[in-house]
């Protein structure tokens, strides 16, 4: 697929980086190695309102770093800030897969010790904790079995993988490592597209994927919380409101338990980065309301609150399934710009990070009908509405995906026609 060279060519810089701390890993044995990491391993760790979020230092996602090719989810850069730890702990972990295994935990022990009390909502994650390669078995028992991390068991015990790496043998690995209580399973689903989701994300996950993910849960009584993309990279503003809805329908239609809605945010090395750094200035996608100023490569706030109301009007019920996230920099890893309407300092920022609080708070639906009375009063809002009646001539996401990939493919391949035309073909099936 066209985006797999496109992600390609935007990591080539830390790709030739890991190249480098990958070579002089292979150069150590396995104790230097595992001496040289556990001197400086700790997993990222947020507290959140009534939860946890442990990210464990491993060798990292092996959907990002495939056969030494990098080119993972195209909204993704969860490895740039340590590939040099990512880097190395793949060379330990072909080495000696019991050091990895201990390394591993002690990236949760350096942050957090033991914990000998009940916890509420416990997120202890990588990238997939289903992958082989990232989480062997060696890895789930010195966690979960042999002197674990979690004396007393957390109420609620989540964790994350990839929609394809669900199967039976491995969600009985779960149950059997943490023990029978309350498990929520979380995987990024983004968008009920699959065109969409694999040529444009490049997750290389498919519906049935998910479906055979969701009836897995529900056969090992596991809640599936699906994590929703609101604007995906170079979208129009209507066009990723009607993307988005069709998704939460689609999982309310799957009876899907939770969905976590992340609005996109712009970070070094993704697609929606590419964009802005190469494209802002695009005549073309200026014309057709895409590019914006420092906007580009972002969804406005208002397309955002005004598609939740549109769901919270057409599906009943469905806020009670719902939480907002990466609505502050204080909840992401990773140095990032996060979603707003016309200046990112405008007061309406903090009354949307208010009430996507309170909201995550309370599952109330009237904060989100207040908050868009409120906002459609702001001063930014007539530019918004420019940049709608500018974008109407994007009709339809097809034409949208065609006018932005297009221009992508000609930025980072000039005169490549084999690289267009291929774009072409692929774009014949969405």
């Amino acid at each position: 697929m066209i985006i797999e060279n496109i992600m390609n060519q935007i990591w080539k810089p830390i790709q030739e980086k890991y190249k480098i701390y990958e070579d002089i890993a292979e150069k150590l044995s396995d104790i230097e190695l595992y001496n040289l990491i556990t001197k400086k391993v700790r997993m990222v760790f947020y507290q959140y309102p009534k939860s946890n979020l442990n990210l464990l230092s491993t060798c990292g996602c092996s959907h990002f770093y495939n056969n030494g090719s990098f080119a993972g989810c195209s909204m993704c850069n969860y490895h740039c800030n340590d590939i040099e730890g990512a880097a190395s702990l793949r060379v330990l972990r072909h080495k000696n897969v019991n050091l990895y295994a201990k390394i591993v935990k002690e990236s949760f022990l350096n942050v957090r010790g033991y914990i000998n009390e009940q916890m509420g909502d416990e997120l202890v994650t990588g990238h997939d904790i289903f992958c082989d390669e990232e989480f062997p078995e060696q890895v789930m028992q010195n966690l979960f079995s042999i002197d674990p991390i979690y004396k007393v068991r957390p109420f609620i015990f989540s964790f994350e993988a990839r929609a394809n790496n669900f199967t039976y043998k491995k969600m009985k690995s779960i149950i059997e490592n943490v023990g029978k209580g309350r498990i929520v399973a979380e995987c990024g689903v983004e968008t009920s597209n699959e065109w969409l989701r694999n040529h444009w994300l490049n997750k290389n996950i498919k519906n049935e994927d998910i479906d055979n993910a969701m009836a897995l849960c529900k056969e090992f009584s596991v809640r599936f919380k699906a994590d929703v993309i609101f604007g995906l990279p170079g979208l129009s503003e209507q066009n990723s409101i009607d993307v988005f809805c069709d998704t939460i329908k689609w999982l309310c239609l799957k009876n899907c338990d939770y969905i976590t809605i992340l609005p996109l945010n712009r970070k070094k090395y993704t697609f929606q980065q590419y964009i802005y750094n190469a494209l802002s200035d695009n005549k073309k996608l200026i014309k057709h309301g895409i590019s914006y100023k420092q906007h580009t490569g972002l969804p406005w706030l208002y397309s955002f609150v005004k598609a939740l109301v549109k769901c919270f009007d057409e599906i009943e019920g469905v806020e009670k399934k719902i939480s907002i996230g990466q609505y502050s920099t204080n909840l992401n890893s990773v140095e990032s710009e996060l979603a707003y309407n016309e200046d990112p300092d405008c007061v309406c920022i903090d009354s949307f990070r208010q009430t996507m609080i309170l909201f995550n708070e309370t599952k109330d639906k009237k904060l989100i009908y207040n908050l868009w009375e409120k906002m459609r009063q702001d001063t930014c809002y007539s530019f918004y509405q420019d940049i709608l009646e500018l974008q109407q001539q994007v009709s339809g996401v097809a034409s949208n995906i065609h006018l932005v990939g297009e221009e992508v493919v000609k930025s980072l391949f000039p005169n490549n026609s084999v690289l267009l035309n291929q774009f072409y073909k692929e774009l014949e099936q969405l």
